[in-house]
């Protein structure tokens, strides 16, 4: 075998890959001495799978510049010696400088001077070139620089990455926020599956967002998925309770079963610490809880009236059929494709209603005009309950605050909202145009308040506030989490408050129990 043609993928103390991008190698299986060998092929890929592994690295960790907590220097040891591996510790346990600790100690195995690509959401690749600046002598660089073919570390977005060329051999990939490639047919999922390195690390502090066959796409963009469950089908089979659809005329996914058995596939080659477990709040001196409150607010006439028209279009719309469909069927079923968009809107709409944003009333943006033409009759009244007990929990407070919601028309409404009663703000959403100066002036200044939307969910670290008020949820318990996971981390030294503002007997309740359900899935696995 030629050395330059294979690549190794360690998985573990008594497993190793092989892998070769020629086809015409199929039959060197057959020259291995070993006669434990196993193998897969997919496409242009062959895989050797050898149940021993006698090489390891040595434990230690050079060039790195800066100190590591020792469950940080644990792991980046543990993953020094996986070619592939996933790190999916609590949001806020220092990812980045794990994986800049491992690309440290390893810069001199490089020996083709391969470049590395770190993948990452938009937002946060300053964030990620300082800390390569202070922790290591790697340059660094952006797609859009002049210098990006020349620099030791390529830093580009997920947007972009369908741009790369597949042919372009890395000696190590990092993905940071990698639940944007949990979904297996997204576009930007097949792209990170198309890149070729020796190395492939992935992080995030929610593994699963949605369901737990995410996991199976996150081990697929590590070239792990087939040699650990299979198929997709294999892996449904397996763990997922499966029914047939008439509908469809297939079967789907309703749950799942053998997660130990999942959990103990998955643990040679994935970490997964919690922020409050024994070792790391011995190690830092202080626990990662929360003080979590929810508050129901009432609903006022309008918004109760607003939600009875509503709810009264949709039974409209759903008596036209015999079967009285559910909302899964109509999301999936082409028969229901006339009405879909209209019923999506009507729970945008629901949502907006709850929280009382003049927009849900007023703008032609969102769809569902024929549940608009039935406002007239209601006197809108644009006072929301719950923008002034985001006024109240303001006074109730110390320290500064970050208020999430979903919406951008939203943080408009807010933003005009107090500001009008003389509070001091920074806003941060998709349009903000340099979101590192207005975070920057939010950290360094006295103003007490960041009014922001899910774009600040990932990669951002605000430890200078102590309270967080979401005046909606998302749908999500992982980005629920990423929310409270931009203030809860390493540096915080307040005892975080998060308030949830429900407006009773909405949406948000539906809302509520969803997320609750994701996050038992996530423990599930995780634990």
């Amino acid at each position: 075998m030629s050395e330059d043609r294979i690549k190794y993928i360690r998985i573990g103390a008594d497993c190793l890959v092989e892998v070769t991008d020629h086809p015409n190698q199929y039959a060197i299986v057959h020259d291995f001495e070993n006669e434990g060998v196993k193998f897969i092929k997919e496409n242009q890929h062959v895989y050797w799978v050898l149940e021993n592994d006698a090489i390891q690295k040595p434990l230690e960790l050079t060039h790195f510049k800066g100190e590591l907590f020792p469950f940080q220097r644990e792991d980046a040891l543990k993953i020094i010696n996986y070619n592939r591996f996933l790190l999916a510790n609590d949001v806020g346990t220092g990812k980045s400088i794990i994986s800049i600790a491992v690309l440290c100690s390893i810069k001199n195995e490089n020996k083709k001077r391969e470049k590395i690509l770190l993948v990452c959401p938009s937002s946060i690749r300053k964030q990620w070139r300082r800390e390569f600046e202070i922790h290591s002598s790697f340059t660094t660089a952006f797609w859009e620089d002049d210098n990006f073919k020349e620099a030791d570390v390529q830093i580009i977005s997920y947007s972009r990455l369908r741009l790369m060329r597949p042919e372009i051999h890395y000696f190590y990939v990092i993905y940071d926020e990698a639940g944007a490639v949990k979904n297996y047919k997204a576009e930007q999922t097949k792209a990170a599956y198309n890149i070729n390195a020796t190395y492939k690390l992935l992080l995030t502090g929610t593994p699963i967002r949605n369901e737990p066959n995410e996991i199976y796409s996150l081990l697929t963009a590590l070239d792990l998925a087939k040699y650990k469950f299979g198929t997709v089908t294999d892996f449904l089979t397996t763990y997922g309770i499966r029914e047939y659809m008439p509908y469809l005329k297939k079967e789907v996914t309703t749950g799942y079963k053998n997660i130990d058995k999942l959990r103990d596939e998955l643990k040679p080659i994935m970490i997964a610490r919690k922020k409050n477990s024994p070792d790391i709040i011995e190690q830092l001196g202080r626990r990662f809880d929360f003080i979590e409150e929810t508050r129901f607010v009432d609903m006022n006439n309008s918004q109760l009236k607003v939600q009875a028209i509503i709810d009264s279009w949709v039974e409209d719309e759903l008596s036209k059929f015999s079967n009285k469909p559910s909302f899964a069927e109509i999301m999936t079923n082409p028969k229901y494709r006339g009405v879909k968009g209209a019923l999506i809107s009507s729970y945008t709409m629901s949502r907006l209603n709850a929280i009382g944003a003049a927009y849900a009333y007023e703008s032609d943006s969102i769809s569902g005009v024929k549940i608009r033409t039935r406002l007239p009759s209601i006197e809108i009244d644009h006072t929301s309950s719950k923008f002034f007990d985001v006024l109240a929990i303001l006074g109730e407070t110390s320290g500064k605050t970050v208020i999430f919601t979903s919406f951008e028309k939203v943080v408009e409404e807010l933003a005009f909202f107090l500001t009008g009663q003389k509070i001091d703000i920074c806003v941060v959403t998709g349009s903000t145009r340099n979101m590192d100066l207005e975070l920057e002036k939010f950290r360094t200044t006295e103003i007490p308040v960041l009014i922001a939307t899910n774009v600040l969910g990932v990669g951002v670290n605000l430890q200078c506030a102590e309270n967080i008020i979401n005046v909606d949820l998302p749908f999500t318990w992982a980005e629920y989490s990423q929310r409270i996971g931009r203030l809860n981390r390493i540096g915080q030294k307040a005892i975080l408050t998060v308030f949830n503002i429900l407006s009773e007997g909405s949406i948000d309740e539906k809302i509520l129990q969803l997320v609750l359900q994701k996050k038992d899935y996530h423990d599930i696995i995780t634990s």
